[in-house]
């Protein structure tokens, strides 16, 4: 029987090591320092044997390499594939609000004005559509129902004029869950266009997943290279990004499926249709949800 000291608190297994054999937990003392856990927490995610630094390296450099490796069982190098969407998501969003989210502007004496609370809009006389036409409305309700998307679309059109700011916040807002919702829709779409390779859903699901984390972290990267100063390194550095992400995808294609690039040149071009007509659609739908509780 092992002693205290030798039995992981966590499963109380016998340990052998630093590390608990069985759950994997580290085993050293909680009582340190605070600069201490911030250095062992730096150390976890930049050490070039950490699971942030091997999943960043292939996630932006190695097409398709991560979703073969987790069906090939190598799951425990790398983030999960859920984790690394939510977390890229969420600073990517984060850090295009930080930098666009407040409208600036000046004032008649010169002086800087922040913008942060709404702008009183007042209902637009303008008619943007001249009659609504349903059969089972009223002619009563038709006109009432004209008369509100009247007066939505001309304070949706004021917003954007004078505060277009707010109107950024209201896209980046709706972004997130517009991509969430379309997530497991363009995993079908592989699903189908792959529908002979005998393939589970969940394996479409998982590339999808690795592809929107690639693309969330190369438009990251691109937004913080334009806060540099305009120079040639800076452009250079926008076009390689904007070339290597489509030059991404669909190498990531060819490595997951293994078919000729022909074909995957053809499917790579009629996904990106059909995915950009979805977020289209779907993002306006939002946006007009948006622009209803204005």
């Amino acid at each position: 029987m092992a002693n205290d000291s030798a039995i992981c608190p966590n499963c109380k297994a016998e340990l052998y090591g630093q590390f608990c054999a069985k759950c994997g937990q580290n085993q050293k003392a909680i009582d340190q320092h605070f600069f201490t856990l911030l250095g062992e927490t730096l150390e976890d995610i930049f050490t070039p044997d950490s699971r942030t630094a091997r999943t960043l390296a292939a996630i932006l450099l190695r097409p398709g390499f991560l979703t073969r490796e987790y069906f090939a069982g190598r799951k425990a190098r790398y983030i999960q594939p859920v984790r690394l969407y939510f977390i890229s998501s969420v600073v990517f969003f984060f850090a295009v609000s930080m930098l666009g989210g407040v409208n600036t502007s000046f004032d008649e004496g010169g002086g800087l004005r922040t913008d942060t609370e709404s702008i009183a809009v007042e209902p637009e006389s303008e008619q943007y559509i001249d009659a609504v036409d349903l059969d089972f409305l009223s002619a009563e309700e038709a006109k009432e129902l004209e008369a509100k998307v009247n007066e939505q679309i001309g304070k949706a059109k004021k917003l954007v004029t004078e505060d277009p700011g707010r109107a950024r916040e209201m896209a980046v807002d709706a972004a997130p869950p517009v991509i969430f919702v379309l997530l497991p829709i363009f995993a079908a779409l592989l699903k189908l266009f792959y529908i002979g390779k005998g393939r589970f859903y969940t394996e479409h699901l998982v590339l999808a997943l690795h592809n929107h984390s690639f693309i969330f972290i190369a438009l990251l990267t691109n937004n913080l290279i334009e806060t540099l100063p305009a120079n040639f390194i800076r452009d250079a550095l926008e076009l390689l990004i904007s070339i290597w992400i489509p030059v991404y995808l669909l190498i990531s294609l060819k490595v997951t499926y293994l078919q000729g690039w022909f074909i995957t040149t053809c499917k790579f071009f009629l996904l990106a249709l059909m995915y950009s007509i979805l977020f289209f659609f779907a993002a306006v739908i939002t946006l007009i949800a948006s622009v209803l509780v204005l």
